[in-house]
């Protein structure tokens, strides 16, 4: 159903086990009924003040998944859904109501809040079932009583400014950790999680990163909005697959060079200089710098493309390359450059100030074998 769509009962029974409803608006003389075909429902964004006009009482064995996102039902306690198993509610502001009947839903296995405040968690931590759960800008402080959830593996609790992470490392099995817009600066309290593979510490201005290093399985980590200015401590992470850098202060990124595993990078809004490192590293697929570099997006399985781009950052590349050949040969930036390597740098590079620059540059970064 599209946006704005009247509702028709007739047109409901098309959809054989999912209805989206989202910015519905829907005729006051109708009922939804006849709904035991639905495995999914999405309620969002509809504007009503109350769903008892149109649900008298919803009573479903097989609704599956539930969504009431920025819409003006608050009547979850009317609803009889004895197999619901993903719930997701986002509003502008906490509804204690809605909060306390989450209770009921024994086999919740997903439950997403979002702009909750001040939400009990000592309710949430008795649905025992939960293994994916996000509580979003709740304005959460302690999440100790949540360590009663053995089968988590999803945890987010992004925009928590005042969180105290300190009851962590009880959380073992987490899979994925999202920290986002905490306020944090010590992250020591994660190196216990030997499980985790996936983790989002983005907006955390000035985070201290160098735990990160004993967290060595991790496979993909978002580091955006970080004030970061050093790569370093990734080394350590041998297996990497994704990584977000974007909106830092980094300069160089020599280290990502090796992570044998990463394939995708973002690096835009940073002051990035030897950004043409990575082109020969072997599984990168996409690696995003924006306007730090040309082109704006570097497409390495097109790599032999790249090299016809007759630019300083790409003639910095090709140097490089040849830097192990002809390094003997170099005294400095500008004395006893090899004839060859001097040639190509004329065609390329209108001044000679402009190549020094560049190759001291070159010179602070270590040759790759």
């Amino acid at each position: 159903m599209q946006d704005n769509q009247i509702y028709d009962q007739g047109m409901m029974e098309k959809y054989q086990n999912r209805v989206n409803c989202n910015s519905l608006k829907i005729r006051m003389d109708q009922k939804l009924k006849n709904l035991e075909f639905l495995q999914k429902f999405d309620l969002s964004k509809l504007c009503i003040d109350s769903c008892t006009s149109i649900i008298p009482k919803l009573n479903s064995k097989t609704i599956k998944e539930l969504a009431l996102c920025y819409c003006t039902i608050q009547c979850i306690d009317e609803f009889e859904l004895e197999n619901l198993e993903v719930l997701i509610l986002k509003k502008d502001k906490y509804e204690d109501g809605q909060v306390q009947n989450i209770i009921k839903y024994r086999k919740l296995k997903q439950l997403e809040l979002l702009q909750y405040h001040d939400t009990d968690i000592n309710i949430i931590s008795q649905i025992v079932s939960l293994i994916s759960l996000k509580l979003d800008f709740c304005g959460l402080i302690d999440i100790d009583t949540l360590k009663s959830l053995t089968l988590l593996k999803e945890l987010s609790l992004s925009g928590n400014f005042e969180l105290d992470i300190s009851p962590l490392p009880a959380f073992v099995q987490l899979v994925a950790l999202d920290l986002s817009s905490c306020s944090l600066r010590d992250i020591s309290k994660l190196q216990s999680l030997t499980n985790l593979k996936q983790l989002s510490l983005n907006g955390n201005y000035g985070v201290d990163i160098a735990p990160l290093q004993y967290i060595k399985q991790l496979t993909y980590l978002d580091l955006g909005f970080c004030c970061l200015k050093s790569v370093d401590i990734l080394r350590a992470l041998l297996n990497l697959e994704e990584i977000q850098l974007n909106n830092n202060s980094i300069v160089y990124i020599q280290p990502l060079y090796d992570l044998k595993f990463l394939s995708k990078a973002n690096a835009t809004n940073n002051t990035i200089v030897d950004a043409y490192i990575l082109e020969s590293h072997t599984n990168f697929n996409e690696f995003s710098l924006g306007e730090q570099q040309e082109p704006t997006k570097y497409d390495m399985a097109s790599a032999n493309q790249l090299k016809n781009i007759n630019s300083p950052i790409f003639m910095l590349r090709k140097l490089f390359s040849m830097r192990n050949q002809f390094k003997s040969q170099y005294d400095s930036a500008t004395q006893n450059a090899n004839k060859y390597v001097q040639e190509l740098v004329n065609k390329h590079i209108q001044s000679v100030g402009q190549f020094a620059t560049m190759f001291q540059r070159l010179n602070q970064i270590e040759v790759i074998q």
